[in-house]
C-alpha cells in the first residue's frame, strides 16, 4: 500500500498494479449487448476456434425427393405417369382419397411436392 493513515492502517492504492487477464468468451449467449456493436473493419485471416453449429452435410443423398420406383397404382401407371399432373387432384378422376395419399407419399418427385 502507498499511504498509511496516522492509525497505521493502510490507505489508498496498493503498490502493485493488478493484473488483467483476457476474458474468454462464454459457450452460451448472453442477452447483454456486444462492446463492438458493428463488425470490424478489418476482419481475421485466420478462421476462428468456435465449432460451427451447422450439420455436416451427408455423403448419402437424400431419398426424401425422389420417386418409388417400385411403386404401381392399381391401373399399372408408374410415378413417371404423374409427371406434371396435380397428383392432389387425383380424386377427381376416380381415385379413392387412400390411393391419392399413397401417390403422394411414393411419387413426391413427380408430384412435385419437393
Amino acid at each position: 500500500w502507498s499511504k498509511l493513515n496516522t492509525s497505521g492502517d493502510k490507505i489508498g492504492v496498493p503498490d502493485v498494479t493488478p493484473t488483467i487477464w483476457p476474458s474468454t468468451p462464454s459457450v452460451t449467449p448472453t442477452s447483454m449487448q456486444s462492446a463492438a456493436p458493428i463488425p470490424s473493419s478489418n476482419p481475421s485471416v485466420t478462421p476462428t476456434s468456435m465449432q460451427s453449429t451447422t450439420p455436416i452435410p451427408s455423403n448419402i443423398p437424400s431419398t426424401n425427393c425422389h420417386d418409388d420406383p417400385l411403386y404401381h397404382n392399381r391401373l399399372g401407371k408408374s410415378c413417371s405417369f404423374f409427371q406434371g399432373i396435380n397428383c392432389k387432384r387425383a380424386k377427381f378422376i376416380g381415385f379413392t382419397n387412400s390411393e391419392v395419399s399413397s401417390l403422394m407419399i411414393a411419387c413426391k418427385e413427380s408430384c412435385e411436392l419437393c
